[in-house]
């Protein structure tokens, strides 16, 4: 088996079953699991962040668990930066890592190079303590092997921890000194877009101006680089990625999709929040509040640290009642009740949004990814024969470099210049509105207010205009050709329109259509004349 050591990775959604099958499989084949979970790395709130327990840390070793200040700010890389030496160190000892977790893009960042990244704001240093490649030992790796074992205490991170959007992990990792800089609160989103525009109109073209602070990350790029954010990620492409990141960093590993019915799951989402309550949930959560909210007297942030973590928002109107009284009331209970059912929902819609993000990220055709292989939990009395022995003989089979019995999941094909409009900022001229991707595109087309106003556009209207600008030195064929437009769009006679041009105050009624007439200003603007729509009447 020496050699053939894969690298495991258990996908799946919230409430599937992918921690017991990630925990059964290190057992079974005493290999130690790499939890990808954003908000488990914090310490406390176990119960919220479905921690797992000392009977479970017997069966295997796990890492990644429990080590960081709750109120401590961490991205995505430097998550990799720490679990990426616990990977290559197991790998080295042929121990079989185990990585699995519902922050899929903390999965991502280990299995696929990122060639955008270190650097950036002029030092490749983080403040957590990254593990030196060469000198990797057990006891200096943060994992959890049995209850009572020591965790590093890393208080501070230095990058903040956000919602990552598709491509995000893959572009760089720190908002730098110079981006900081150019992030000041009186600058508006137009005019940082166009600083992007005037020095990388290609990754301006993909970005909308809202996007704040993708659009800082490449201006960073550039000032940092000396070279344009788009044509690093074309670099990117041509080393072996994609649109979605670098190539494969590890030649040998196995990806399992746990997978549930929806329906199934969605009963299993709303089940496991009663059974988290239950356990004590909301004790944690009002022993958190009041230990990291209350005592600093300032209002409650669910953006930073472990406070991003489902549950806080949630119940936010019930945690701010200060005494047992108020909680006990009819209002305290229905915002106890409210609590309740936000978290459910948020439950399940997280759990779909995760199988989305695989679909799309790990079935990908144009992507560097071996084989991902389906497993399914819908029903628990079959966990054996339709998840843990599937999965056990994959594992086995490809130990023993065999083909297994179970067979892969089919890519999920793309239409490739679908895709690309995916990736472009498009305009709707009528509205003037700019959206990312066709799909938004089509869904703003969609809307009301821009069917309102293209109703508004092709119904013949009265419309008044005045007068802004005219070229006083026309030259007498470009006067009749501007009095014969003007004739066109008025219905009025020369000597009319001689004398309404005269005036500066000129004003002109038109009953016509407002895509015709803003078609036709167009046109007497190149002949000289500029008018301005001054009200709209529909009478």
């Amino acid at each position: 088996m020496a050699g053939r050591m894969p690298l495991v990775v258990i996908l799946g959604a919230t409430g599937a079953g992918k921690s017991k099958l990630a925990l059964e499989l290190a057992h079974h084949f005493k290999g130690e699991v790499i939890s990808a979970d954003a908000m488990q790395m914090y310490r406390g709130l176990d119960i919220v962040t479905n921690k797992v327990t000392p009977e479970e840390i017997a069966m295997a070793p796990h890492h990644m668990i429990g080590f960081l200040d709750p109120l401590s700010k961490c991205t995505v890389v430097d998550f990799r930066n720490q679990a990426l030496p616990i990977v290559e160190d197991l790998l080295r000892r042929n121990v079989m890592p185990v990585i699995c977790g519902g922050t899929n893009y903390y999965i991502e960042s280990l299995l696929w190079k990122v060639l955008i990244d270190q650097g950036l704001d002029g030092s490749n240093e983080s403040e957590i303590p990254i593990l030196k490649e060469a000198n990797n030992r057990p006891e200096d790796i943060p994992s959890l092997s049995s209850p009572s074992s020591k965790r590093p205490n890393h208080e501070k991170l230095s990058l903040p921890l956000g919602d990552l959007e598709p491509g995000d992990i893959f572009e760089t990792s720190t908002m730098g000194a110079r981006s900081k800089d150019l992030d000041d609160p009186d600058t508006s989103d137009e005019v940082l877009h166009e600083k992007l525009r005037d020095i990388d109109p290609d990754r301006a073209g993909q970005l909308h101006k809202t996007n704040r602070r993708k659009v800082l990350r490449s201006i960073q790029v550039f000032h940092q680089t000396g070279r344009r954010h788009s044509e690093l990620l074309r670099e990117q492409i041509q080393d072996g990625g994609n649109h979605l990141g670098g190539p494969l960093r590890f030649p040998n590993f196995l990806i399992l999709w746990v997978q549930c019915d929806q329906e199934i799951l969605d009963d299993r989402c709303d089940r496991r929040v009663d059974k988290m309550i239950q356990r004590g949930m909301i004790k944690e959560l009002e022993d958190f509040h009041k230990e990291y909210n209350l005592k600093r007297q300032e209002p409650a942030d669910y953006t930073l640290g472990i406070f991003q973590s489902i549950g806080f928002k949630e119940f936010h109107n019930y945690l701010m009642l200060k005494t047992k009284a108020e909680k006990e009331s009819d209002l305290g209970q229905k915002y106890f009740q409210d609590g309740v059912e936000q978290l459910k929902m948020v439950t399940r819609k997280y759990a779909r949004k995760q199988i989305k993000w695989m679909r799309n990220r790990f079935l990908d055709p144009r992507r560097q990814i071996p084989d991902v292989y389906a497993v399914d939990s819908s029903d628990p009395s079959q966990w054996n024969e339709q998840c843990l022995e599937p999965a056990l003989e994959l594992v086995q089979a490809h130990l023993e470099n065999r083909t297994p019995l179970l067979k892969p999941l089919e890519k999920v094909q793309r239409d490739v210049l679908k895709a690309e409009l995916e990736q472009k900022i498009l305009d709707c001229p009528i509205c003037q509105v700019q959206t990312l991707g066709q799909s938004q595109m089509e869904v703003h087309l969609r809307s009301k207010g821009h069917r309102a106003k293209l109703r508004r556009l092709n119904s013949p209207r009265l419309l008044v205009f005045k007068i802004s600008k005219i070229n006083k030195d026309l030259q007498a064929s470009s006067e009749m050709a501007l009095l014969q437009k003007m004739k066109a769009f008025t219905g009025h006679g020369f000597s009319e329109l001689k004398t309404q041009l005269s005036d500066p105050e000129g004003i002109f009624r038109v009953r016509i259509k407002e895509c015709d007439a803003l078609r036709t200003l167009d046109e007497l603007k190149d002949l000289g004349l500029e008018l301005e729509m001054k009200s709209i009447s529909s009478k």
